[in-house]
């Protein structure tokens, strides 16, 4: 009899913890996505983004910022269809001129200024912010389209 109260009791106890850590997990999850807390997450990374991604972004008209971080004198030579242009330099001065509201591609001749532009957008609360690997080079490798030339 003894051992059949200790199978039991250790059932209730076991099943009361698993209890216990779901209802926890429960309220936990239910607090993360009804403040959107995850996003907070992205905040603090930059978001890497293939050519191929940002040619479809471009190409179907979605609702992203493209933001060109060269010269301008390499805007001029060609620049991604609907990029506007800060350059890196003057992008702590022209923060105000960049919509929070709206996802932002970033993106250079290869990776060095765009990462620099991607961390001062991160550092002013600008968010998600996505930087296009291998820059307007890689870009042209692939055959796409250029403005301006």
């Amino acid at each position: 009899m003894k051992i059949i109260l200790n199978k039991a009791f250790l059932k209730l106890v076991i099943f009361k913890t698993l209890f216990i850590y779901s209802t926890i997990i429960f309220i936990i999850t239910s607090i993360f996505s009804a403040t959107s807390c995850s996003k907070l997450f992205l905040q603090n990374e930059v978001i890497p983004i293939t050519v191929e991604k940002v040619k479809k972004i471009i190409d179907r008209n979605e609702n992203y910022l493209i933001l060109d971080v060269r010269t301008i004198d390499e805007y001029n030579e060609g620049h991604l269809v609907s990029a506007i242009l800060i350059p890196v330099d003057e992008l702590e001065e022209r923060l105000n001129e960049l919509p929070k509201n709206k996802p932002i591609i970033v993106y250079c001749r290869s990776g060095r200024r765009s990462s620099k532009a991607a961390d001062i957008l991160l550092k002013n609360k600008f968010s998600p912010i996505y930087e296009m690997t291998g820059g307007i080079e890689l870009w042209k490798k692939n055959g796409y389209p250029l403005e301006g030339k």
